[in-house]
């Protein structure tokens, strides 16, 4: 798999995001392609991270008493990192996002009750420092719900070098061990030139 999606790579994905339980012969069928090719490459996609995994799509609405709520929030950009690494400990909060705009946090929280957001506020985020809730949106219905990233073939892969964490610019020096594929963004990292 080079650093671009080509058109072979968003159809698998498509395939996956319909169907996460489709057996690789299924969706080979489906593509007029090999198993063999559809195994490969999502092998390569797991290996470079872009697939992270494969799980179920909960709809929400159908367990009985579950409340989604929004929140924006301001944080202070000194502690950032930090804040948004308590925020991720916390079982309530489902999804963080760094924004542009009024707020610079948006927080999607997953609770049972009323009364469990009204704790999770008051208690568990207002005594996180440098983080400041500004406005809270409870979420009445899901009118659409989708993956957060849109596929289209030609995207290039953010890949980082396995031995020296830069983002790899261009096409990536790989080395297969195993099952496994190793990027690296140049050959010296990858140790196929020594070090002088």
């Amino acid at each position: 798999m080079s650093a671009t999606l080509d058109e072979t790579d968003v159809r698998i994905l498509q395939a996956l995001l319909k169907d996460g339980r489709a057996t690789y012969r299924s969706i080979a069928k489906s593509l007029a392609l090999s198993t063999p090719t559809i195994q490969a490459r999502v092998r390569k996609m797991r290996s470079t991270g872009l697939l992270k995994g494969v799980t179920p799509l909960l709809d929400a609405d159908k367990l009985g008493s579950n409340i989604t709520s929004v929140m924006m929030a301001d944080v202070d950009l000194q502690q950032i990192d930090s804040i948004c690494q308590t925020l991720s400990e916390l079982d309530e909060v489902r999804e963080i996002y760094l924004t542009t705009g009024d707020h610079n946090l948006i927080l999607k929280i997953s609770v049972y009750d009323v009364s469990e957001l009204q704790e999770l506020a008051q208690q568990k985020l207002a005594g996180i420092q440098g983080l400041k809730i500004a406005s809270s949106y409870v979420l009445t219905k899901a009118c659409k719900e989708e993956q957060r990233a849109r596929l289209r073939p030609g995207m290039r892969l953010k890949l980082r070098c396995e031995k020296c964490g830069a983002e790899i610019k261009g096409e990536p020096v790989t080395v297969k061990v195993g099952d496994r594929i190793h990027y690296y963004c140049c050959k010296v990292c990858a140790g196929m030139i020594p070090e002088r």
